[in-house]
């Protein structure tokens, strides 16, 4: 047996510690808690906030109202609980992974001054002697220095699941795995140079691409601030028209009051933390289902995807061989199993294709007596066993590599599967110089697969109902890929399969149809699935990326959405945006679904806001052409946005199950704006013109008066925006109007003499109706509302949304 390599010195290690040549690298690491902090605070929504709040406390200065200065406090709120959640929410997922991490991060074994030491992978300094055995994973390049018929498992690194020889002088790459033998390797690439940490590198620089929800959201925040400078800009010019100095008198008071109500209204901060809540609910009934999303714009992304690009090795496969078929052939022995089973029992081979027999049953009183270990140039090992008296010698190989060893002819094996060949030797002496002259009696050809994850078929099925598109960018062989494709009920026919070598000819006019039009790519290095991802982009599909290697990580980057599985590379975890806990791809459909919820919750959110919106521009517009005076005040416009906006928006997210797929979020969103705001103007003009004409209504009464046929119109049009497309909840969505409606009713109709309603009524200054002025509110309430809902009904009905 070769002596142990002696390996570094203690000085040695010193010296290269203090030259930095260290494996204690960071590139798997989360992002700090300050970087999180500083990333999730200096946001655009932040920064127009902080110029919204500065405005509001310019108007305050000049105005001298305290109502201003608790306006700004308002939105300062909004702006600190968003931040709050998003903060939260990634430095949570931020500490799962490094929980992932560490359970990960198993000791290596280093020879030092001619001793084996067990040290942390990022205690590894360069020119270290490493040593690998069954199930040890590289931590750094090098090369072979030692070999006892060494066997490498190169998947997490190319996308090839065959074992793969490393004989003396092989090149060992981060991030392989030992599968047989044992063997000894130098560690010449550490840390920051070595090639897994070189192709993870895209991954430390900061990934943030906006999912399709968030881009509109963005642009309704836009128009809308945009639309207020607007509003604000007419607004002062008409307050400068008629006379208005911006002193203290009142009518410089009411007109910057009027300024501040316009921001206040039209600016939809509560959109967008009501999404990020609504994501982050999402983000917590997916935990549970056993996926980790790190980034909160996953969830809608999810929902949003076109096609899917899925690595087949970790990915749609559990690493992990089966047996598929077993072809007995003619003088087989009848106790063929129990000596197949025999024969996985004394083999000192513990490779995959080993552990696949487990298969066969079977219990013979055999002992050991000689073996020819499997190495991966003959592709076959050979055993001597004895059965009491009688010694027999048996032969396991590849079938390609024993077929022209066979005493006789026998059927072709299937295609697209592992074959091996089992047989028997007799009247041949037991030595490896003469294995190649063998003459084998075969036994049995026995088919081996890649196990297919159990849930990965109910996956591809969800994609194919949903009509995403699902392809498999591997580096492992074509013939491979299609059986398990096959295994899962995914028929590709040949001409939509691509090679490597076959896109490597392509033009580039040719390579991104390929990508459009083809379903399996075969042999496919990292740099190619990347391309291939950013060609289907550029197509305009939205894309999903499945994969748990370091050779995915440029696709994975490159995706809308990367995904991994948690037994994937630390590497591919961090690039992901969400990671499937126990890798349960069983997840993979939970979380489509509630992409789905998400994305509806925020659209009906969306639809409350932006008709509020939508109805406070049409009412400051008309107060300039003095068709009617402009009721809102903060203070009111802050109870039209609790009742109308904020509590039923708290109530959708928490209820909300319609997960049914759309992608018509303006059409929806300002199809209702166009039926609820044109009502609830109605509502304020007939309101205004009944309260003056009819019950000599003025001034703080008639605006209070015609607020209240607002708020009440708006909160029965909530149930319109959301009843007729979540069936489930139509009931519960009723009542909670209904019981909102009736709260205010109450509040319209007492008298605000003790505490807490004093302070209610101050606060959002809220006007009793006159008891001779109720019947008609009542009617111009119901009225409107009815209209909202009939008219929505009639939407939904029109679009097939009523589900």
């Amino acid at each position: 047996m070769p002596s142990l390599p002696s390996g570094l010195s203690a000085a040695d290690v010193r010296e290269r510690l203090a030259r930095g040549k260290s494996n204690a690298y960071d590139s798997i690491r989360g992002k700090s808690t300050a970087r999180v902090v500083v990333e999730n605070l200096f946001t655009v929504f932040n920064l127009v906030n902080v110029g919204v709040i500065s405005f509001l406390l310019y108007y305050y200065v000049v105005a001298d109202d305290r109502r201003l200065l608790w306006d700004s406090i308002g939105v300062i709120g909004v702006v600190v609980f968003n931040t709050a959640i998003a903060i939260a929410q990634e430095w949570r997922a931020a500490r799962s992974l490094a929980k992932m991490d560490a359970l990960a991060n198993r000791p290596v074994v280093v020879v030092r001054e001619g001793e084996r030491r067990t040290i942390d992978k990022r205690e590894v300094v360069e020119g270290d002697v490493i040593e690998l055995t069954p199930g040890d994973q590289a931590v750094a390049d090098g090369a072979t220095i030692l070999s006892r018929r060494l066997e490498i498992d190169e998947s997490s690194v190319t996308g090839e699941s065959a074992p793969v020889a490393a004989p003396v002088g092989y090149e060992i790459r981060a991030g392989v795995f030992c599968l047989a033998g044992s063997g000894f390797y130098r560690a010449e690439r550490v840390g920051a140079e070595s090639s897994a940490a070189k192709l993870a590198a895209e991954t430390k620089k900061y990934r943030f691409r906006q999912s399709p929800l968030l881009r509109k959201i963005n642009l309704v925040f836009v128009v809308s601030f945009a639309v207020t400078l607007a509003l604000v800009g007419v607004e002062t010019a008409v307050a400068l028209a008629r006379g208005v100095e911006f002193s203290r008198d009142a009518a410089s008071v009411e007109a910057a009051r009027n300024l501040s109500t316009i921001a206040i209204t039209l600016i939809p901060e509560g959109l967008v933390f009501f999404s990020s809540v609504t994501f982050l609910l999402g983000v917590f009934k997916i935990a549970g289902e056993g996926a980790l999303v790190r980034k909160l714009n996953a969830m809608d992304a999810f929902a949003t995807i076109d096609a899917v690009c899925l690595d087949k090795t970790g990915t749609l496969t559990r690493d992990k061989l089966a047996v598929s078929s077993v072809r007995r052939f003619d003088g087989a022995p009848d106790d063929l199993d129990a000596l197949i089973a025999a024969y996985r029992d004394h083999t000192s081979d513990k490779n995959a294709t080993v552990r696949a027999l487990g298969y066969f049953e079977g219990n013979l009183d055999a002992e050991w007596r000689d073996e020819i270990p499997f190495r991966s140039e003959r592709k076959a090992g050979a055993l001597t066993l004895a059965f009491g008296d009688v010694e027999r010698t048996f032969v396991l190989g590849a079938h390609d590599a024993l077929v022209g060893k066979l005493v006789r002819d026998v059927p072709t094996p299937p295609e697209g599967s592992r074959n091996l060949l089992f047989g028997e030797v007799f009247d041949a002496e037991f030595a490896e110089e003469h294995f190649d002259a063998w003459r084998i009696v075969p036994y049995a050809a026995v088919a081996t697969r890649d196990e297919p994850r159990p849930d990965a078929k109910e996956a591809i099925e969800l994609f194919e109902r949903n009509g995403v598109e699902v392809k498999i960018i591997s580096g492992d062989a074509l013939d491979s890929i299609l059986a398990t494709t096959r295994e899962i009920g995914l028929d590709v026919p040949p001409d939509k399969t691509a090679t490597g070598e076959e896109l490597a000819r392509m033009t580039d006019e040719e390579f991104n149809k390929a990508a459009r039009e083809r379903t399996v790519f075969a042999r496919v290095s990292p740099d190619r699935k990347k391309r291939l991802v950013a060609a289907l982009r550029a197509s305009g599909r939205e894309t999903a990326f499945i994969g748990d290697g370091v050779n995915d990580l440029p696709a994975l980057k490159e995706s809308d959405l990367a995904i991994a599985p948690e037994s994937g590379s630390a590497m591919a975890r961090e690039a992901a945006d969400a990671t499937l806990r126990d890798d349960k791809f069983s997840a993979l459909p939970k979380i489509f679904e509630e992409g789905n919820v998400v994305l509806n919750t925020v659209n009906f959110v969306a639809r409350l806001f932006v008709a509020k919106n939508v109805l406070a521009a049409s009412l400051a517009i008309a107060g300039w052409t003095g068709a009617l005076a402009f009721p809102l005040t903060p203070r009111s416009a802050s109870l039209l946005n609790l009742l109308a906006v904020g509590l039923p928006a708290y109530f959708v997210a928490l209820r909300n199950k319609n997960a049914r797929a759309t992608g018509r979020f303006f059409r929806d969103v300002f199809a209702f704006a166009a039926t609820a705001a044109p009502i609830g103007f109605a509502a304020a003009y007939a309101s205004q013109r009944l309260g003056a004409s009819w019950y000599g209504l003025s001034g703080e009464e008639l605006a209070g008066y015609s607020v209240a046929a607002v708020v009440a119109v708006s909160t029965i049009a909530f149930w319109g925006a959301v009843s007729f497309e979540d069936r489930k909840n139509r009931a519960a969505y009723g009542l909670y109007a209904a019981g909102l409606l009736a709260i205010y009713a109450f509040l319209l109709s007492v008298e605000p003499s003790f505490f807490p309603m004093n302070l209610v009524f101050t606060f959002y200054e809220i006007v009793v109706v006159p008891s001779e002025a109720a019947g008609a509110l009542a009617g111009i309430v119901l009225a409107g509302g009815a209209a909202v809902i009939a008219l929505n009904w009639m939407r939904a009905r029109i679009w097939g949304a009523i589900t």
